[in-house]
């Protein structure tokens, strides 16, 4: 218990490190208390925009499905981006129905860069994840279709590539092309690639 309290004291803190308190958010969640969920939830309403983001991981990280519904208001109204970029990848971290129902609705109606982060996040589920993102790349509304390019990016699977590369050529909108193929060739090319010695 001490331990935990030391913890706790450290993830709030915004006079530590950030790398420092990200950390601590760690053991915390590998420790499973009950306790831990109660501290996230309270931090979400705090001031300081980092502290928040590290609530919103936290919450994500200990699978408590009783914040789904305080997640899907952090992604919908806080008023820093990346908070609610981060809320994207707690849902996605609890996974329950509801989690990945809000960020379905995300993907169809939120702004731009909320709609790409819930794409990013439902690729990390390979069920219903990967089938929300393969219907996503074939709706009407273009930002739509460019998020879920994004979110097929980071499926490592063949019938993803596939997808990229038919977007790649046949979407009417350049930019949902463009971004198609600009994801197929990193996932051809990695830049991370050693090239072979000659």
């Amino acid at each position: 218990q001490t331990v935990l309290r030391a913890l706790a004291q450290i993830v709030q803190s915004p006079q530590k490190p950030y790398g420092l308190r990200l950390r601590a958010v760690d053991p915390l969640v590998q420790a499973a208390e009950p306790t831990a969920a109660i501290l996230f939830r309270r931090l979400l309403t705090v001031d300081a925009a980092g502290t928040r983001l590290l609530a919103v991981l936290g919450l994500g990280g200990l699978r408590d499905e009783e914040s789904v519904s305080a997640l899907s208001g952090v992604m919908a109204h806080d008023r820093e981006l990346m908070v609610r970029q981060a809320a994207c990848l707690g849902l996605a971290g609890i996974g329950s129905d509801a989690a990945l129902e809000a960020l379905g609705r995300s993907l169809l109606e939120a702004e731009e860069g909320i709609r790409l982060s819930a794409a990013e996040a439902l690729a990390c589920h390979p069920d219903e994840g990967f089938s929300m993102l393969r219907d996503a790349s074939e709706v009407a509304n273009l930002l739509t279709r460019r998020a879920a390019v994004f979110g097929l990016a980071r499926v490592p699977e063949d019938w993803a590539m596939q997808i990229l590369e038919k977007i790649a050529v046949d979407d009417e909108q350049w930019v949902v092309r463009g971004a198609a193929a600009e994801a197929a060739e990193r996932r051809r090319n990695p830049p991370w690639r050693i090239p072979a010695p000659v």
